[in-house]
């Protein structure tokens, strides 16, 4: 969810966080040097370019056997942090472990468990928006509120929402493009983030723009109950 991870030859691992603005960019042509922050050369003169206009990103070579364990988590000044949540798309990620994570953050909102990094890693503000809409979950609802078929729905919804925008190559709201320098095609079929005031495509109401825990959230109130405070 938050890392690319490449396995080299001699037990290496090459671990590159892309964080706000990061590209790794494979034969692109139109590449604006001033951003490139490093560059992997090829035997065939290409080359894998890190373009990341903020510097926020990281790149680091680790150990792959440690890696896999997370001691290389533990290492310092690393882009990896030991404190990271589960993977969504993992294996490990069931509706039985979702249910035991409310367990533990009963009273946190939902939309603010989803977005902690230490719960559940990358889902990341669009995908939280578009899974809670397909699930029909209000952002803030406390969590241990959910009633067991609410879970399993927001289970499905997550992974919905994440292989969708993988499907569709991400999305390309500002400056966002792929390897091959493509623009994703998630944000052409948004369902409710970024569409304040639009009806909502399942029920016609006007979708509402909020915030929750500082960030823009976006849902449809008839679709999405507000809690009862």
């Amino acid at each position: 969810g938050k890392f690319v991870v490449f396995d080299l030859d001699g037990g290496d691992a090459l671990v590159v966080s892309l964080r706000m603005t990061g590209k790794l960019l494979y034969g692109v042509d139109d590449v604006d040097e001033r951003h490139v922050r490093g560059q992997i050369l090829f035997d065939d003169g290409t080359a894998l370019r890190f373009s990341d206009t903020r510097k926020f990103g990281r790149m680091a070579i680790v150990d792959a056997a440690a890696l896999e364990r997370r001691t290389a988590l533990r290492r310092p000044k690393m882009p990896l942090h030991s404190s990271l949540g589960q993977e969504p798309l993992a294996r490990g990620f069931t509706v039985a472990w979702l249910r035991a994570l409310i367990g533990r953050r009963p009273r946190v909102a939902i939309k603010v468990l989803l977005l902690d990094q230490r719960a559940i890693a990358g889902i990341g503000n669009i995908y939280a928006i578009e899974a809670l809409w397909r699930a029909r979950i209000h952002p803030l609802r406390r969590a241990g509120s959910l009633r067991a078929d609410e879970i399993e729905r927001l289970h499905e919804a997550i992974r919905w929402a994440l292989r969708k925008g993988i499907r569709l190559g991400g999305a390309s709201r500002r400056d966002y493009v792929d390897a091959r320098g493509n623009e994703g095609r998630m944000q052409r079929e948004f369902q409710v983030y970024g569409r304040a005031g639009e009806p909502c495509p399942r029920c016609g109401r006007p979708i509402v723009r909020t915030v929750v825990g500082g960030r823009g959230t976006f849902h449809c109130p008839r679709c999405q109950r507000a809690p009862r405070l």
